[in-house]
């Protein structure tokens, strides 16, 4: 019996949609950056925000030079397109600008069905929960809090603050190292059948697989430490 249960978020716990793409998201993104000071007409904000993600994901690869799955963070994207219009702005606008992006930008968010009963029933049993997620802090981390996920989880690690994303197995191993976790005890869960199956297994970890309608499609058969669910809720 595994004492140790990690979680995706997104497509696992967390039922989202967003949309990145709507014209009313940048108009409004367009009029916070000009009342910085920072002029941009909302196609030329959403091309800059689009091109500098570009730029730090490439700039990373290279720096790594495949050794790793690099990740971004947001904060840096929005920072320097504040620079580039000669703007400085405080780590607390940063995030400001952060949650009203997500919050334009989401059109649906939820927890799936019997989320927090089957949480409970692992906090109950003395099981350890932990969050593994590729997902940026500024986005995800009111996202949590949010949707009453904080008090549930004995470890919280995102990829935006790790550096890493899954299926990375560095990012499992910074998980293990930080919370002391034997990975012989630990079961991954997600949706996503390469970054939180086969990731886990690159760690030593055992995983499950549930298909939501974020799920990637699967590529190939799962790892043989790899059970599947129906649904999140059946998991314990």
């Amino acid at each position: 019996m595994y004492q140790n249960y990690i979680f995706d978020l997104y497509g696992t716990l967390v039922d989202i949609h967003t949309n990145e793409k709507k014209a009313y998201l940048w108009k409004k993104m367009s009029l916070f950056f000009g009342m910085k000071g920072a002029a941009y007409e909302p196609k030329e904000l959403r091309m800059a925000y689009e091109t500098k993600i570009k730029e730090q994901e490439a700039a990373l690869k290279m720096e790594c030079r495949g050794s790793h799955v690099p990740e971004i963070d947001i904060a840096d994207v929005f920072r320097q397109l504040f620079e580039d219009q000669a703007v400085s702005v405080t780590e607390k606008e940063i995030a400001d600008l952060a949650k009203m992006f997500r919050a334009i930008s989401i059109e649906e968010l939820k927890l799936f069905p019997g989320v927090p009963e089957m949480l409970q029933r692992l906090k109950d049993a003395g099981k350890k929960v932990f969050l593994l997620s590729n997902a940026q802090a500024l986005f995800t981390a009111p996202e949590i809090s949010l949707l009453g996920l904080t008090k549930y989880f004995d470890g919280i690690l995102l990829s935006s603050d790790a550096g890493v994303k899954k299926p990375d197995p560095a990012f499992y191993e910074m998980l293990l190292k930080q919370y002391h976790l034997n990975p012989a005890e630990c079961l991954m869960t997600g949706n996503d059948d390469i970054a939180d199956c086969h990731g886990a297994a690159s760690a030593g970890i055992a995983s499950c697989y549930v298909a939501t309608r974020q799920s990637p499609k699967i590529n190939g058969p799962l790892p043989e430490n790899c059970e599947k669910i129906a649904a999140i809720a059946e998991l314990f």
